[in-house]
C-alpha cells in the first residue's frame, strides 16, 4: 500500500495509455460504505469524465497517472456535474 492525501491526487496530470493527454484530476469520490476511491472525475477537453479508479495508475517516472483511454474512457459518463457534499 502506498497511502497518498487526496489533496495531492488533485491537479495530477492524467494521460491515456496510449500517451495521449486527458486532462487532470478535478475531485477525487470516495465510496461511503467501503471507504474505498470509487472514480475521479478528470477534466479536460471532451468534458469532465468519471473514470473509475481501478482504471488508473500511478506513473511515478513520467509523474502522473495513467488511464486505459479506449476502456475507461469510453464506459465513463460523458459529462459530469461538480460533486457537492
Amino acid at each position: 500500500m502506498r497511502p497518498l492525501a487526496a489533496e495531492h491526487l488533485e491537479g495530477g496530470r492524467v494521460v491515456g495509455s496510449d500517451g495521449r493527454d486527458l486532462g487532470t484530476i478535478r475531485d477525487v469520490v470516495v465510496d461511503l460504505d467501503s471507504g474505498a476511491i470509487a472514480y475521479v472525475v478528470v477534466e479536460g477537453d471532451a468534458g469532465d469524465r468519471r473514470v473509475p479508479w481501478q482504471a488508473v495508475r500511478a506513473d511515478d517516472e513520467r509523474d502522473c497517472f495513467v488511464v486505459d483511454a479506449s476502456a475507461a474512457m469510453a464506459a465513463a459518463a460523458g459529462s459530469v456535474r461538480r460533486e457537492t457534499a
